[in-house]
């Protein structure tokens, strides 16, 4: 008694992998893992990477992978030749039970598949898969069903399922170091009690951050960039870079009298540069899912080819990869700039198929026709006070 499973290869590695991993966890065995390819599926290895996906993920198991190949593009004009060639391959494997998981593929394929199960109800059954509700529904020889299907939150699964890897860089935000999180709970705190004021303090900051980056023992003068701020300013940025420097493990020192800022290590210079702020829209993400997301990266590294991208932040919830940029520059008269950072994000964000979610969170407004830019290459924009708004994290 041999039973085969098969899927359909196409860019929507996760569709296949998903249902596989819940019929695997929810008991229901086979001997054969069958994954059609096509030329087109060819082409772009799609095949290759859930090949490799299943692998990694299940080094253990018990069937084995076969591939099936529609030549000359018979998925897009001939079903009764692909149900010829499904109904041949299961009867010179001798199989005696056939799961076809119709989701993915052309329409054809799936027609194919549906009418062989048709007109062998003893030997086959279909399944598909709704991710938008996250469902499996089965229907065929057994008595039609419905059951809840539960998807996989492991970024690195995702980002597999596409031909990514991940880098050396990044950190679960539940691992990041205390004091990080000292000095970006206080950033948050300046920016609730003046967010205008506080905009201009993180100008000020990544000002003199980039010099040190040269020379992170080179003290930075604050007053010198201050000095184009009225009275009210400065006094409210001495008050604060105090409070900063005050913290415990404090990453930088500030000597009210003089007004210099000093920072003692180049990864603190970097972290108060702009890195905080990735940090920082983490939690909110994290606050946001009531404290329901343990696998938020932040300042994740990920790379296909040998090239290398980053996430600022990156995530996966309720089935879907979110991949966010967070910008603390001032946009004001930098429209080609801010419409090149949308085309980055829509470009990179794709790490994770067509469905995952791709934001930029600034700190700074931006211009009405960058936001429509974004909205044409479906990228959310959080900006400006908009970011103190926690329902837009949920």
């Amino acid at each position: 008694m041999m039973k085969a499973l098969f899927v359909t290869a196409t860019a929507q590695t996760l569709a296949n992998f998903h249902t596989i991993k819940h019929l695997l966890d929810n008991g229901t065995t086979f001997d054969n893992l069958v994954i059609i390819t096509t030329d087109h599926a060819r082409k772009n290895n799609w095949h290759l990477q859930l090949n490799r996906l299943l692998t990694d993920t299940n080094p253990d198991s018990a069937f084995t992978v076969e591939m099936l190949f529609f030549k000359n593009g018979i998925e897009e004009h001939d079903v009764t030749a692909m149900e010829g060639l499904l109904l041949s391959w299961i009867t010179e494997h001798d199989i005696s039970e056939a799961l076809f998981n119709i989701t993915g593929g052309t329409k054809l394929i799936s027609i194919a598949q549906d009418r062989l199960a048709q007109k062998h109800p003893q030997l086959a059954q279909c399944v598909y898969q709704s991710m938008g509700t996250q469902q499996l529904a089965w229907y065929g020889k057994s008595v039609p069903h419905v059951e809840k299907i539960a998807s996989a939150t492991e970024i690195e699964i995702y980002l597999k399922a596409y031909g990514y890897t991940l880098g050396t860089k990044g950190q679960s935000l539940l691992k990041i170091p205390a004091r990080l999180f000292y000095y970006v709970k206080e950033m948050e705190r300046f920016l609730q009690e003046d967010f205008e004021r506080a905009q201009k303090l993180v100008s000020s900051i990544n000002y003199h951050a980039c010099q040190a980056l040269e020379d992170v023992k080179n003290q930075q003068d604050v007053d010198q960039f201050v000095s184009q701020f009225n009275k009210v300013d400065r006094t409210r940025f001495s008050v604060w870079l105090n409070q900063l420097s005050a913290l415990d493990e404090a990453l930088f020192d500030y000597d009210d009298d003089t007004g210099r800022i000093v920072w003692h290590d180049a990864e603190d210079v970097a972290f108060c540069k702009g890195n905080w702020f990735e940090l920082l829209v983490a939690f909110w993400y994290f606050e946001a899912s009531n404290y329901q997301l343990r696998n938020i990266h932040v300042g994740l590294e990920v790379r296909k080819n040998n090239s290398p991208n980053e996430a600022d932040v990156a995530f996966v919830h309720k089935g879907v990869f979110y991949f966010v940029e967070c910008k603390t520059n001032d946009w004001k008269g930098k429209i080609t700039e801010a419409n090149r950072t949308i085309s980055h994000i829509d470009s990179t964000g794709d790490m994770a198929g067509i469905s995952a979610k791709k934001l930029l969170v600034s700190l700074f407004n931006v211009d009405d026709k960058t936001r429509q830019a974004a909205k044409v290459r479906n990228v959310r924009i959080i900006a400006g006070k908009e970011v103190l708004n926690k329902a837009l994290y949920s």
